[in-house]
């Protein structure tokens, strides 16, 4: 079998299949070219191996925080300003959940001071949604290194026995990349004087 390379002496000239082409020697600089070279593609190699999962592992984490401060309107009334951001950490968006009860929502709690202690009382009013949809009436969501933030006011009764404050939580779960992951933070507000 005869294979259609185009030899030294020419087009067309037949080599047999299996034989090759004599090949001259390497030039002595060549030597240390060749053994750089493949030192550096097996440095790239490596990396590619070692960052691959570092990078996979490290596209799924997120942090969230979530902020509040009280202002009192009236004798039995308050407003409190809750500050939630979320930021998405590695090289993929973080898109909140579209399933029942889960996305990014705020619940607010009473703190009511008892004999044995201060405990969680009733929520103060349904949960909210964290963070509003787009112009477009899309969910929003949080591009990589990115911060998302928002302010969520929440009017809350003040005229509960034993109310000492409330605690504001902000739970996020998420969807794509990041699917099933759940953070949760709170922080507690003092009733305001």
């Amino acid at each position: 079998m005869w294979s259609h390379f185009f030899g030294p002496r020419g087009p067309g000239f037949p080599v047999p299949f299996g034989h090759h082409l004599p090949v001259a020697p390497a030039a002595p600089g060549d030597t240390w070219l060749n053994v750089v070279l493949g030192i550096a593609a097996l440095a790239g190699i490596l990396t590619f191996v070692v960052a691959l999962p570092a990078a996979i592992l490290y596209s799924r984490k997120a942090t969230i925080k979530i902020t509040a401060k009280g202002h009192r309107t009236a004798e039995d009334r308050a407003v409190l300003a809750v500050r939630p951001s979320v930021t998405a950490i590695g090289p993929f968006a973080l898109r909140f959940s579209r399933l029942q009860d889960e996305g990014a929502w705020i619940h607010v709690f009473n703190m009511v001071a008892s004999a044995t202690g201060v405990d969680y009382g009733d929520l103060a009013l349904p949960a909210q949604k964290a963070f509003d949809v787009d112009e477009k009436g899309l969910d929003q969501f949080v591009h990589p290194g990115e911060t998302l933030t928002n302010t969520v006011p929440v009017q809350v009764a003040t005229d509960i026995p034993g109310l000492v404050g409330w605690t504001v939580t902000l739970n996020v779960d998420s969807a794509g990349w990041r699917r099933g992951m759940h953070w949760l933070d709170r922080a507690f507000v003092p009733l305001p004087q």
